[in-house]
Formats: structure tokens, sequence, C-alpha cells
């Protein structure tokens, strides 16, 4: 072979290197650059959907159906504007199939929002959304079953006796001796393990629903679940939130994918009831601290009382900050 054909075929290897590298640089600034918009989206989104909600009495943010649908319908809208979907129910319903799984988390538990599918007489395959009962944070032992709350509120069901007691880890310590209970470290560190392995394996146990069905149809591509952050757990066990994850852009290559997740609730806007006697409790050991609405030193709400005299009556002291 000739230098000027050896020279010639060098350069073309070269190029076509140069090509797919370009081309594989290309896609991927691309993809990285959706996906971006996509996780931008996707937490605005969640944000939306935690906004201008009601807490009752019990401190619930998400306990009526009402509640849940009306922060889910903030939720879809706020993508399809972000999709721009131009209110096209075909666009609008391939948005939502993009989006695996929707976790909304209450002080006393959770919903899971997934996907299912169903046959109709003609034989066509439907999709429809599901939600499941509330999901409660509970252990046991040979004597007792725990339930915890994102508070710390504790209910124990005594297996002996068949009674339910409420109160807090040193009131559930002073019935069942139980090391748990013994000092407020134990207890959080317990209770926190607990609340989040049990949302972690239901999302993780709905995802991999959501994938059968992808398998079955063949359509699109699996969703792989992200790790959740620790400060993205300390907002889920600080406040109700939402969770939500989306698929993100596919490669050209059709196996490299980014799955996105958001999470808002750390920063729950929590529209009171229109009272000017609302009084919100929190918890500061070991005392009950009782605030007006806007306090800024609110941080987990224990419970929600109307009246001054309801709230001496609980032992709970004023505020330093906004009670002044």
């Amino acid at each position: 072979m000739k230098l000027t054909e050896v020279i010639t075929v060098l350069v073309v290897v070269v190029l076509s290197f140069f090509l797919l590298t370009t081309f594989s640089t290309n896609t991927t600034t691309y993809s990285a650059r959706a996906n971006e918009e996509y996780t931008n989206m996707l937490i605005t989104a969640c944000h939306d959907s935690v906004k201008s909600l009601d807490v009752d009495t019990n401190g619930l943010v998400f306990a009526d159906t009402n509640s849940r649908n009306k922060s889910l319908n903030r939720f879809y809208k706020s993508l399809e504007m972000g999709f721009n979907t131009n209110g096209s129910e075909d666009m609008n319903a391939l948005m939502r199939y993009r989006i695996p799984v929707i976790c909304i988390v209450d002080n006393n538990g959770y919903y899971m929002y997934y996907y299912d599918t169903y046959h109709d007489n003609n034989g066509y395959t439907n999709y429809v959304q599901v939600e499941t009962p509330l999901n409660t944070w509970s252990i046991e032992n040979s004597m007792y079953i725990y339930r915890f709350h994102l508070t710390d509120d504790v209910t124990v069901f005594s297996k002996t006796t068949g009674k339910t007691y409420e109160g807090t880890y040193k009131d559930a310590y002073a019935l069942t001796n139980d090391n748990i209970f013994s000092s407020k470290e134990s207890f959080t560190e317990t209770k926190n393990s607990v609340i989040i392995e049990d949302i972690n394996d239901s999302i993780e146990y709905y995802i991999n629903t959501y994938n059968n069905i992808i398998l079955q149809e063949d359509k699109m591509y699996s969703f792989t679940m992200p790790t959740l952050r620790g400060e993205d757990w300390g907002k889920i066990l600080s406040n109700p939130s939402v969770i939500a994850f989306l698929q993100g852009v596919e490669m050209s290559d059709g196996y490299k994918t980014l799955n996105i997740y958001a999470i808002a609730g750390g920063e729950l806007n929590i529209n009171l009831q229109n009272n000017s006697k609302t009084y919100i409790l929190t918890k500061k050991h070991p005392e009950t601290i009782y605030h007006v609405s806007g306090c800024d030193e609110i941080n987990t709400i224990h419970s929600i009382m109307y009246t001054l005299q309801d709230v001496l009556s609980s032992g709970a002291v004023p505020c330093n900050k906004c009670m002044n």
C-alpha cells in the first residue's frame, strides 16, 4: 500500500471517530440540558402541589380526599404548563405516564399513587392511576405494636389487654419500659429508620410494578429508582411532603436514561383556618410551646387549638418570640 493510501485511510478513520465523538457529545449535552429542564419543572410542580394547604385540628394536611386531589391537580397542572401540552389530552396522558410514582406524606402516614392496567370489553389495555389506603409506620414485639408519626407522638397497642394508648415517647417508655423510648435520641433514630425504610420499600415496589407494565406492553423504557439524598429524607421527616418521580430523556443509544425525582415539603406553605384565635403547638423537649400563625419558630406542628383556654389547659408555654 502506498504512503498516500495509508494517510487517506488514517484520515478517514480519524474523521469518522471525530464525527462519532461529536455526535455523542452533542447528544449527551442535549440530554443533560433537557433533563435539567425536566428536573426544574418537576421541582416546581411539587412545590405548587403543597401551596396553601389546610392543616386540620389533628395536625394533618392530607387526611381527606379533597386535600389530596387538590394537591395532585395542582401538581399535574403545573407540569402541563411546564411541558406546554396546550391542553392536549394525548400529550397530558403521555406526560402523566412518565410519572411512575407519587408519594404524599402526612404526619400520620403516606399515600402512594401508581399506575395499573385493566382490559375493557373490547380487549384494549387502559391505564389508571391508583391511590393506596393510608400506609402507616409501625413495628412490633411480643407485647406491643408501636405506630410512629412525623411528630413525637406514638400510638401503642397492647397485645395483652387489647387497649390502645397515645402519647409522646416518654409516655410510651413509662408504659412499656422499652429501650426504644428511653431517650429522645434512641426514639428519633428508631422512628426515622422505620419511616425511611417503609417509604423507600413502597416506592421501589410500585416502581417495579410500573416497569412490569412497560415490559408487558413493550412501551417506553424502564425506570430505575434514584437514590434519595440525606437532605431530602430530612425534608420528608420534618413535615408533610410530596415526592414525585419522572422519566428523563432517553439517550440515542436507547439505554442510557436519567431518572429524576423531586420533593417539596420542608418549605410547606400551611394555610391555617381563617380564625384569629388559632394557636399552633410545637414540641421542644421538655416543653410544649404555643405560637401564633406565621411565627418563624414553628418547625413541626404538634397540634392546633382555637382558644387560649384550651392552650393553657394543655400546659403549653408561650413562644418567646411571637407571644411577647
